[in-house]
């Protein structure tokens, strides 16, 4: 039972690190219960309150432990930026908030096509307790507009979102590697031949042909996308050649072909 002499109580308060978070804090002596604010979310407290009078103060009374909820993150994810990668996939990248990293379970990455009336849809991505995080979206419509939103969540819900990033997806892929059929070597020459690996989303523009002679550097030379034969020329007699072919377009270089060795006819001088 609690005297009708009690003026006041007084609460002290301090954080699971052992610092005083706050106090003292002094509340009428008809008071039983007090709200606290302005703490930490997911933070342990410990509390101990004392009574007052005009005789003194009394000892204080059993320590108290809590813990407070978890809240949803505070601030959205920063720098998000889409960047296509085909005409069906782009990269989305984006930084974690600092002051939400210990809070964060994952993120939310939505996408809709840019103007579109209806709702984003969302990918939920794994924290990877980082500041960069990345994710590809996928099966999307080729040459399209879309716009991209991240947003942190952990138990508590999803953080408020990101701003926008607008990205338009590739009008084309990048070509496949040529198939090398076959070479044709004099003293002097190699000829080579090779046949398009053609896919409708991947037209071929033109062929990067990359040579070069055993013990040297890789050389470049350019053909046009018509091309299926060629033949290089001025080489040195009796040595070894390596060469493989690149197809690329308005998307990019594609992968390269297998790497074919030749010899040239002849005895080296």
């Amino acid at each position: 039972m609690i005297s009708r002499k009690e003026k006041s109580r007084r609460a002290l308060m301090s954080a699971h690190d052992g610092k005083t978070a706050g106090g003292p804090l002094h509340v009428p002596g008809s008071e039983t219960t007090l709200i606290i604010r302005g703490l930490r979310p997911k933070t342990r407290y410990f509390f101990r309150v004392k009574c007052e009078n005009t005789l003194g103060e009394s000892q204080f009374g059993a320590e108290v432990a809590v813990t407070t909820l978890e809240e949803p993150p505070s601030s959205p994810p920063q720098s998000v930026k889409a960047t296509p990668v085909s005409s069906k996939t782009v990269n989305v990248t984006w930084q974690t908030p600092s002051e939400d990293l210990n809070s964060i379970d994952g993120f939310y990455v939505g996408y809709k096509m840019q103007r579109s009336p209806e709702p984003y849809t969302f990918k939920p991505v794994e924290f990877k307790h980082s500041i960069f995080q990345h994710f590809e979206v996928g099966d999307l419509n080729r040459f399209t507009e879309y716009s991209i939103v991240v947003q942190a969540y952990n138990s508590r819900g999803a953080g408020p979102p990101s701003e926008e990033a607008i990205v338009r997806t590739l009008e084309f892929d990048r070509p496949n590697p040529p198939i090398m059929r076959q070479y044709f070597a004099t003293s002097k020459t190699l000829k080579l031949s090779w046949e398009p690996n053609n896919h409708p989303n991947a037209p071929i523009s033109g062929y990067i042909l990359h040579h070069r002679i055993e013990g040297s550097q890789w050389q470049e030379t350019h053909l046009t996308g018509d091309r299926t034969a060629y033949t290089l020329h001025d080489l040195q007699c009796g040595s070894s050649y390596s060469f493989y072919l690149v197809a690329f377009n308005s998307a990019g270089r594609g992968n390269g072909s297998e790497i074919i060795s030749a010899r040239t006819d002849g005895s080296r001088k």
